[in-house]
Parts: C-alpha cells; structure tokens; sequence
C-alpha cells in the first residue's frame, strides 16, 4: 500500500511515469484492489502525454472491454501510437494484427514482416 500511496501523490502531481505505474498496479492488483477502470484512467492520463507503454496498456483494455467500453478502432489508435514511439512490443502486436487481420485489419503479411522488423530494431536485435 505505501508504494501506491506515492505513486498517487506523484500521479495526481501530473507525472507521467507515476500515472503510468498507477494504472499497473490497479490492472494486476499489486499493492491496490484489481480495479480495471482505475487503471483505464491512469493509463489515459499518462497517455496522453505520451506515454508508450500507457498507451499500448490502454488499448489493450479498449481490445478487452475491461474497464472501458470494448472498441477496437480505439485500441488501434493507442497501439499505433505507441508503436509510432517505438514502442517493440506495440510493433509486435501490430505485426500479429496484419498477420492475423485482427482489430478490423486486412491481412498482410508484408506489414506483419515490416512490424516484426521494426520491432526487432527497436529491442536492439
């Protein structure tokens, strides 16, 4: 409980990393109650100020429907976003969508390649 109470302080003072380890904790249920909506809100906060990771959590609750609203052209938006950051593990969900033709996406694999590649570059491989 003591390291949510300062991640909240520092979350609630607009930092970016805090809101984004906030949203952790409420979506796995470390140190605070499982809380999907809470973690949606800290992780909104965060992303809109440009955090990768917050942004690809996000919009795997939008993909989910846990707690916001189920939609996919939301999730999509935040995975891109994130993937646009170079965020890899963004990258690699994105290759798995072209690939698989998930989150409305038409099938391709020469995007699913191209994702997987840029995905690669950004772990350093």
């Amino acid at each position: 409980a003591q390291p949510a109470m300062w991640y909240r302080k520092a979350a609630e003072q607009g930092h970016t990393d805090a809101q984004y380890r906030l949203g952790v904790m409420y979506e796995s249920g470390v140190g605070v109650a499982v809380d999907a909506a809470q973690a949606a809100d800290w992780y909104g906060k965060a992303a809109i100020a440009g955090n990768a990771s917050a942004q690809l959590n996000l919009g795997q609750l939008y993909v989910k429907g846990e707690g916001v609203p189920k939609d996919e052209k939301k999730a999509l938006r935040l995975i891109r976003a994130s993937a646009e950051s170079g965020n890899s593990k963004a990258l690699e969900l994105l290759a798995a969508c072209y690939e698989n033709g998930w989150l409305g996406l038409t099938p391709s694999p020469e995007k699913a390649h191209q994702y997987r590649k840029q995905a690669k570059q950004a772990k350093g491989s």
